[in-house]
């Protein structure tokens, strides 16, 4: 009898260890059939928590955000690591998706959406039009990038990642009562829209009517004369700004 206590005891003492030890690190082992890409992301994601994920034979959604359990982790760097590791997947293992397969990476800021990357244009949130006319042509590259204005100064934008180097349209959610187009020219769009090289299209997504006279779209055509800018309304079809 004496014996199964003390084996009871060491047992709880060996649980105990185990948990303190687990605990300096918020690993993530996802359950997929996806095996070997999410092989590639592992040592990643060993240093996110997992807020959001599912897959199917459509694509996988990835939301990750800062665990706060390892002070010498930046957790920016360690997103944009997450980023560049998955393109450089794509690019070794061309065929490893389907062709349609729609692959979506979200940073989580306090609960809401602090910056997204994406392979397919329908995958953007406060899309629900056809987007094909922006002529993008899609592969498992994340090509997209999309935020809200009034919280991507604060994102992780300010950090080299060489994943915005694939980005081709960047898609921002821009609200009057967070702002408005005119309102943060200086200090957001402009700022905002130099970290990407490659960028050729730029999507913002309004809860007003399109007004080309808008101050906001000169200033950004001056800057950048050859970046094609469109607004998308809520509710309604994409309007190319001329």
């Amino acid at each position: 009898m004496k014996m199964n206590t003390k084996f009871a005891k060491l047992t709880i003492l060996i649980l105990l260890l185990s948990f303190v030890v687990g605990c300096g690190k918020n690993t993530n082992h996802l359950n997929t059939v996806n095996e070997q890409y999410f092989d590639s992301l592992q040592g990643m994601l060993d240093d996110c928590k997992v807020d959001a994920f599912s897959e199917d034979t459509n694509g996988i959604y990835l939301s990750v955000s800062d665990p706060m359990t390892n002070k010498n982790v930046v957790f920016d760097e360690v997103f944009a690591d997450l980023l560049e590791e998955h393109n450089t997947f794509v690019k070794n293992n061309i065929e490893y998706f389907p062709e349609n397969f729609a692959i979506r990476i979200e940073k989580n800021d306090g609960g809401r959406l602090g910056v997204g990357y994406c392979n397919k244009g329908q995958s953007i949130p406060w899309i629900d039009c056809d987007i094909s006319v922006l002529g993008i042509t899609e592969n498992n590259h994340l090509k997209y990038s999309y935020t809200d204005l009034t919280w991507a100064y604060y994102q992780f934008y300010k950090k080299e990642c060489k994943c915005r180097e694939e980005v081709e349209v960047l898609v921002v959610e821009c609200v009057r009562s967070n702002g408005g187009l005119n309102d943060h020219i200086g200090d957001y769009w402009i700022d905002l829209i130099d970290l990407y090289p490659n960028l050729r299209k730029l999507l913002i997504v309004t809860d007003w009517d399109y007004d080309s006279k808008d101050a906001g779209y000169e200033t950004i055509r001056t800057k950048y004369p050859d970046l094609e800018i469109y607004t998308l309304p809520y509710g309604d079809e994409l309007i190319y700004y001329e």
